[in-house]
């Protein structure tokens, strides 16, 4: 076997390694994407959960908004009695403005429950598409990891064949 055979097989063995190296890298790379993908839609699962606790939690404040609110307009309508006024003119005035900035303090609690439904709504989202974008590059990633391989095989056995016609 002379020499030219010998570089011939150099060529050829280094042109296999290089493919093999290019195959490995980018299944490690398609792994770490599809990692990435799996963290995302784990989080849009958490992200859920928050966004279902956060509502149920405004829903909580709501409630309780309107209990104090009938509280308090109980409270003011004994003490308007135990002084002897009657709940017409401005006693009844009060109490009727009292009453509806109370409702707007309700309302506006459930408003937040509105927005904090829609900014989880949003964050899921975004994590859906991070996922979606994650896979996409693991499968780019071993598309571009086998054209290498390719690349590298046909360059080499190129080479030795260029190699073979000069011996």
């Amino acid at each position: 076997m002379g020499l030219p055979a010998v570089a011939i097989g150099l060529t050829l063995v280094s042109g296999v390694m290089s493919a093999a190296g290019a195959m490995q890298q980018a299944s490690a790379e398609a792994q770490a994407y599809k990692t990435q993908a799996q963290i995302a839609e784990r989080n849009r699962v958490i992200a859920d959960q928050d966004r279902i606790q956060a509502v149920r939690t405004a829903q909580i404040a709501e409630e309780d908004k309107a209990r104090e609110n009938r509280r308090n307009l109980a409270s003011m309508r004994a003490a308007y009695g135990s002084t002897g006024l009657e709940l017409a003119g401005s006693p009844l005035d009060v109490l009727s403005d009292t009453s509806v900035e109370m409702a707007l303090d309700q309302q506006r609690t459930g408003y937040d429950q509105y927005i904090q439904n829609r900014e989880g709504a949003i964050k899921m989202l975004g994590l859906t598409e991070d996922a979606a974008q994650a896979r996409a590059a693991a499968k780019n990633a071993m598309t571009a990891g086998r054209m290498k391989a390719v690349s590298s095989l046909l360059s080499s056995a190129g080479s030795a064949a260029s190699m073979g016609a000069k011996a």
